[in-house]
C-alpha cells in the first residue's frame, strides 16, 4: 500500500471545515430550495467469501456500493421551483433522474428575494425518488421529505466512479 499521507500535514479549520449552506442538491438540473437538512449516505456492500483458507476468522471482499440521500424540506408554492409538487411527479413516473451536490452561492437583493448560483460538483450520479411524505401542521409551515436512491455509480466531480482507481489517485491514495 502506498502513503497515504505527506509528512507533517498542516490543518486549519478555518480552510478544512465545510458549513452545510454551502452545498446544494440538485435534481434533474434543478435547485431544491428551501431544504432545512440533506442526510447523503454512502454504504458499501460486503460478500463474504470464508473458506477453509480462512480458519476461524470471517473473510470478506467489497460488493456493490449502495448510496442515498434523505431531504427534508419546506414546500414551496412558487411555480418552477423543484419541491414536493415536482418531485411527486418525478417518484411517480419512476424514471432515474440526474443528481447532483454542487457548491452554491446564496446571494440576497435588498427586498429579500434570493438567488442561488450553481458553482462545482462536488458528488453525482442518478437517482430515483421514494419514500416521499408531506407534512402539514396546524401553525406551522409544511415539510417535506424524501429518499434519493442512487441508480448507477456515485460520480465524483469529474465524472471518476467513486472507489475507481482513477478517482483514488485523484484523491492520492494508492491500494
Amino acid at each position: 500500500m502506498g502513503s497515504q499521507t505527506p509528512p507533517n500535514p498542516k490543518y486549519d479549520k478555518n480552510k478544512d471545515l465545510v458549513r452545510g449552506e454551502l452545498s446544494g442538491v440538485f435534481i434533474a438540473g434543478l435547485f431544491i430550495p428551501y431544504v432545512k437538512k440533506d442526510d447523503f449516505k454512502f454504504t458499501p456492500q460486503t460478500i463474504e467469501i470464508a473458506s477453509k483458507m480462512s480458519g476461524k476468522s470471517p473473510d470478506k471482499l467489497g460488493g456493490r456500493n449502495d448510496w442515498s440521500a434523505s431531504i427534508e424540506a419546506y414546500v414551496s408554492n412558487s411555480a418552477g421551483h423543484l419541491s414536493y409538487s415536482a418531485l411527486e411527479n418525478i417518484a411517480a413516473s419512476g424514471k432515474a433522474v440526474t443528481f447532483e451536490i454542487c457548491k452554491v452561492t446564496i446571494a440576497e437583493a435588498a427586498d429579500g428575494t434570493r438567488t442561488v448560483t450553481k458553482g462545482d460538483v462536488i458528488r453525482k450520479g442518478m437517482v430515483t425518488i421514494s419514500d416521499l411524505s408531506k407534512n402539514s401542521t396546524g401553525g406551522e409551515y409544511e415539510t417535506f421529505t424524501c429518499t434519493l436512491n442512487g441508480s448507477g455509480p456515485l460520480q465524483d466531480s469529474t465524472g471518476k466512479e467513486i472507489g475507481s482507481t482513477e478517482a483514488l489517485s485523484a484523491v492520492g491514495i494508492t491500494i
